[in-house]
């Protein structure tokens, strides 16, 4: 189902009531997700109908969550921008196709964009 024109890309917010530090994103997503290991797999021959999962060897976690500031105006209007942005953009599968962007200070909200 995934074309270049059309994305298959799931998209979330979440929002914290404190600012979140890259370490402790980091470690919330190692103890929450990386217990399943398709959160460590990656999608072989993605193109071709023999496509399937397989344990990613290069795994690297920090290629998973970045560190992401907001576009100009900023706050919700910036957070929107962003967020349409990200969701045009198709997942790589030379690793495991998901990612964590860690936005601060949205409005005084701290956003973790997904």
């Amino acid at each position: 189902m995934e074309e270049p024109s059309n994305p298959m890309t799931i998209t979330g917010v979440l929002s914290f009531g404190r600012r979140m530090e890259l370490e402790d994103l980091i470690a919330l997503v190692e103890e929450r997700l990386l217990p399943f290991n398709r959160f460590r797999m990656r999608i072989d021959r993605p193109e071709s109908r023999g496509a399937r999962w397989v344990p990613d060897e290069a795994f690297d976690i920090r290629e998973h969550i970045i560190p992401t500031e907001l576009p100009h105006p900023g706050g919700h209007e910036g957070l929107e921008r962003l967020v349409s942005d990200l969701m045009s953009q198709p997942l790589s599968f030379e690793r495991s196709p998901w990612t964590f962007h860690l936005v601060q200070d949205v409005d005084d909200e701290i956003a973790t964009a997904f």
